[in-house]
């Protein structure tokens, strides 16, 4: 049950003071694209990412470039998400690992954007890196949760979703197709919200590559089993087969039947002798 992982305990509740942090980024990203004009001289060269930004020092566009969107569809879809998934995932997290899952995923995004399109012309600008790793981490909170599509209007598990849309992406990417679309910016916020998660919460969350670790389980060759001791013996008592390894152990056909003996005719029909070998298993069974 969802109530029983330890995410979920009150210590994990922050009140719902805290979903003001969703509204808060929404806000802001508002208020960027109502007020810094779009494709303008700091819109494009200051505050967007760039690899010629970067090259000349601007660190900031890391973060800056999240809130910058091309049009009023670009915002209108992240921002959408931003509150959908937000308010799933806000209450368990609680504000300040919510930004910094926020803040990482979209970081992340842009970084392994650039890895491939150092020296591009073009730049990055979106919340679309981060709005997939608050994705992710509703899909590793709530992996079982049943939601709608759109388009096409089809219902599925979050970790469905979540790992169709990291496919689309995947493939996107490999087919060139989608021109437009920083499809690796959108995988490194997925990437990096799952390490996040993981490093956070471990087992208690979902894991995406649980399937692939139980066909490794099941694949591995297992070591057959010792065949069970038909001895009388009771569990712990330790004797040698062959009398001759240890002068001073008795062999366990011996102490069979001795215990046979004790079975049928009671303790009171030993000899000093079985009494003695009885004694002395006894005595190799506590050291």
């Amino acid at each position: 049950m969802l109530s029983d992982r330890g995410y979920m305990s009150s210590s994990y509740h922050s009140g719902h003071s805290e979903k003001n942090v969703v509204y808060i980024l929404i806000a802001i990203n508002t208020l960027a694209f109502l007020l810094i004009p779009q494709r303008s001289n700091v819109w494009l060269y200051d505050l967007a990412f760039s690899s010629y930004g970067i090259q000349s020092l601007k660190l900031w566009q890391f973060v800056s470039y999240m809130f910058l969107h091309a049009n009023f569809t670009h915002i209108f879809f992240n921002m959408w998400g931003l509150y959908l998934f937000g308010m799933a995932v806000l209450p368990i997290m609680g504000a300040r690992r919510f930004l910094q899952l926020y803040l990482l995923s979209g970081v992340s995004g842009a970084g392994l954007w650039l890895l491939v399109n150092w020296g591009s012309r073009y730049p990055l600008v979106g919340a679309s890196a981060a709005i997939f790793g608050v994705m992710m981490a509703a899909a590793m909170f709530y992996p079982d949760m049943r939601i709608q599509l759109l388009f096409p209007p089809i219902p599925m598990k979050m970790k469905t979703f979540v790992l169709v849309y990291a496919g689309i992406e995947i493939a996107s990417e490999l087919s060139g197709g989608g021109r437009g679309i920083a499809h690796l910016a959108h995988l490194g916020g997925f990437i990096s919200a799952y390490i996040y998660l993981k490093a956070l919460y471990g087992h208690q969350v979902w894991d995406m590559f649980g399937g692939v670790s139980s066909w490794l389980r099941r694949m591995k060759p297992t070591k057959p089993s010792a065949p069970r001791s038909t001895s009388k013996l009771p569990d712990g008592w330790q004797v040698y087969s062959n009398q001759q390894s240890s002068p001073m152990s008795v062999s366990k056909e011996e102490i069979d039947r001795i215990l046979d003996k004790i079975s049928a005719s009671g303790m009171g029909s030993l000899t000093p002798d079985e009494l003695a070998k009885l004694k002395r298993a006894s005595g190799d069974m506590r050291q």
